[in-house]
């Protein structure tokens, strides 16, 4: 990554409006975008040529979620119709599979369990369903109720033992995937849950919320102890994303002039290392390459950020303006070649030499 050479490869303008969702296949052969013009564009990923394969227009609204399963068998889509869609990825020919009509209002979030064995979604009738995607059938095995507000951010923990759920009515709750999703812990914040995430070695888990709270926990056994909670929190916290090696979290932040705040993990201090500025308006993601060695911001002023990670140093290397509009989501390939940049104008894919 020296002195940053990202190739702009393909900018992606096959889109009426916006884009909110962005994913690629693990296996890297596809790359999936969602968003208000209520299509799916799936395309082929073949020596590095992004080609346009299909466009699926089976949702009637804005689509908010675009996830590949870990086994790249299945492709499935959220969407504010109320609906989520599988599609087949295993027979290459993106078929519709099911359509699951158990939400009452709009589908916001999405998740597979690390195994693939569950599918859960978040919606905003306030409730959590999981689904058991054995053999395709994805019949729905519970209805999850305990919440009064709509349901923001979904995670598993690494060993996909435990699930996390944020919701609007101001709480977080964890739940035991292996005694049939029984809750284990609710957090009561101030303020509604935008954020929920778990370490990559699942030590530690993180609550960002709407005013001034990033709450940080140490997480072993499925007994959670408080940790911290920064005094150097942003106003809304939405993106939280920790290094792979574990070393640093990466918060967006708006309070102090929008920028990115970075802590150190080490051993569970969080101290506050570094702010990185330069932004003109409020940072909308924050992800760390899977090698680590980049973290990588977008905002709403359509700007890209890529900053080196080197002896925990974090040095801005390349601001990219290719954007026409606000930038909102933010994608690596699981090998780290590509950076997928999903915004109002569409979506613009870079090259990491």
């Amino acid at each position: 990554v020296q002195g940053g050479n990202f190739v702009l490869k393909k900018t992606l303008r096959d889109f009426k409006k916006w884009l909110i969702s962005v994913s690629f296949s693990p296996d890297g052969k596809y790359f999936a975008t969602g968003g208000s013009d209520k299509a799916i564009k799936i395309y082929s990923i073949n020596n590095g040529l992004f080609s346009l394969k299909k466009i699926l227009s089976d949702h009637s609204f804005y689509v908010t979620s675009v996830c590949f399963s870990p086994d790249e068998k299945y492709l499935v889509t959220g969407s504010r119709d109320k609906t989520v869609k599988i599609y087949n990825v295993e027979n290459d020919d993106f078929s519709l599979i099911k359509t699951l009509t158990d939400s009452k209002k709009s589908v916001n979030t999405l998740s597979f369990s690390p195994d693939g064995k569950y599918l859960v979604t978040g919606s905003s009738d306030k409730k959590v369903r999981i689904y058991n995607v054995k053999g395709g059938d994805f019949s729905l095995i519970k209805t999850i109720s305990d919440f009064n507000g709509i349901i923001s951010s979904l995670c598993f923990s690494p060993d996909g033992k435990f699930l996390a759920v944020g919701s609007y009515d101001k709480t977080a709750k964890v739940y035991s995937v292996i005694n049939n999703f029984t809750l284990i812990k609710t957090f009561k914040k101030d303020n509604r849950v935008t954020a929920v995430n778990f370490s990559p070695d699942g030590k530690y888990f993180v609550i960002g919320t709407y005013y001034k709270t990033l709450d940080i926990y140490n997480f072993k056994g499925g007994v959670f102890t408080f940790l911290k909670t920064p005094n150097d929190n942003s106003y809304e916290v939405h993106s939280i994303s920790f290094s792979p090696d574990m070393k640093f979290l990466a918060i967006d932040s708006y309070v102090f002039y929008y920028s990115v705040e970075i802590y150190n993990v080490n051993n569970g201090e969080f101290s506050l290392k570094d702010r990185l500025y330069g932004y003109k308006t409020w940072v909308s993601c924050v992800i760390f390459s899977p090698d680590g060695r980049l973290l990588v911001s977008a905002s709403m002023d359509k700007t890209i950020k890529i900053y080196t990670v080197n002896n925990g140093n974090f040095s801005l290397i390349r601001t990219f303006y290719d954007h026409n509009g606000t930038v909102k989501s933010l994608c690596f390939s699981a090998d780290g070649k590509y950076l997928a940049t999903g915004g109002d104008d569409g979506t613009i894919i870079y090259k990491l030499h």
